[in-house]
């Protein structure tokens, strides 16, 4: 054993210093030193590797994990809510013509916003499980009412949906977009930003359509009129547009039905009484069939669809939070 030459004593890390070396390693650490300077170093062919790379790896190691630990989480930041939807009523507009054919817009109905359920900065998580074929998949995302204004045009309030397990169903969830037959970098995400409006005489939501859920844009879209009786009844249509690719410009129009009340085991302490509502959507000869059960304090505690094509998912309200 020799101890360190001078020539390259003060370019070993201290750490190295600290020690004795062979001068087969010090020739080693020079010849090290000299190619990792110029960024050029191969720790997969060079002799060097046993000596240098450790190091090295380590402390890429560490500082990757000091540089994630300080970078904030793309999902924290869109969790951040407020309350910024300052209406408080939707007016409603009809168009009258007068004797003369003169034509003019008035106001026919104001209605009340509300937020009894989706309140601003209220997160219900849901559990979701997906079959198709032989794929299954069961995810829990989170519904999170942001307290922004989604569209002014139609007074509507911004939701997120959250797939907490996205990563780890990626490879099933590109398999099931290929199988519809869609562009997977158009639904391809960990969430969705959307809408809700939330009226005394209605609730309605945009249903969760990233990922394998895209094909919830034919299915009936959550939704209650009041006041709710067993035996009520309701319609809605919608026209889609892109990017919805194969779904694109086709008329759906769903139908929904009150057709019992049922007591719902929300916890184990704890049950809950839910409107049963069957919808059915329909277009081009496709018919697609869900049940919803809404609760007049918790909102849609679960969903059960059926689709043609025979996917099936179900959803289960696991816990309601505010934030």
């Amino acid at each position: 054993m020799i101890k360190l030459i001078p020539e390259i004593k003060d370019k070993i890390p201290y750490f190295y210093q600290t020690l004795t070396f062979t001068k087969e390693k010090i020739n080693m650490y020079k010849r090290c030193y000299r190619v990792a300077d110029f960024k050029y170093y191969n720790s997969g062919l060079s002799k060097c590797h046993g000596f240098y790379t450790p190091i090295s790896k380590l402390m890429l190691i560490v500082c990757a994990l000091f540089i994630f630990s300080c970078k904030p989480n793309d999902l924290d930041r869109l969790r951040v809510c407020s309350d910024n939807f300052h209406y408080d009523s939707e007016k409603v507009y009809g168009y009258i013509v007068d004797d003369n054919g003169k034509g003019d817009s008035i106001m026919i109905d104001e209605i009340k916003l509300s937020n009894n359920i989706y309140k601003s900065c209220r997160s219900f998580i849901y559990e979701v499980n997906f079959q198709h074929e032989d794929i299954l998949m069961v995810d829990t995302v989170e519904l999170l009412i942001t307290g922004n204004e989604f569209k002014s045009s139609d007074l509507q309030r911004e939701i997120l949906y959250i797939s907490q397990n996205f990563y780890g169903n990626k490879k099933k969830i590109e398999t099931t977009l290929s199988s519809y037959g869609v562009n997977k970098s158009n639904f391809l995400r960990q969430f969705d930003k959307t809408g809700l409006k939330e009226r005394e005489d209605e609730i309605w939501l945009h249903p969760m359509r990233h990922n394998q859920y895209c094909i919830n844009e034919t299915a009936p879209f959550p939704m209650i009129k009041y006041p709710l009786r067993i035996g009520n009844y309701w319609s809605a249509s919608i026209k889609t547009f892109e990017p919805w690719e194969v779904w694109n410009d086709l008329n759906i129009h769903s139908e929904y039905k009150i057709t019992d009340t049922i007591y719902f085991d929300y916890s184990v302490t704890e049950k809950i009484k839910c409107w049963k509502i069957d919808a059915y959507s329909e277009y081009d000869e496709t018919i697609n069939h869900v049940v919803f059960y809404f609760n007049e304090n918790k909102g849609f505690v679960k969903i059960d669809q059926k689709f043609q094509n025979g996917i099936k998912m179900n959803i289960l309200l696991l816990s309601v939070n505010d934030l």
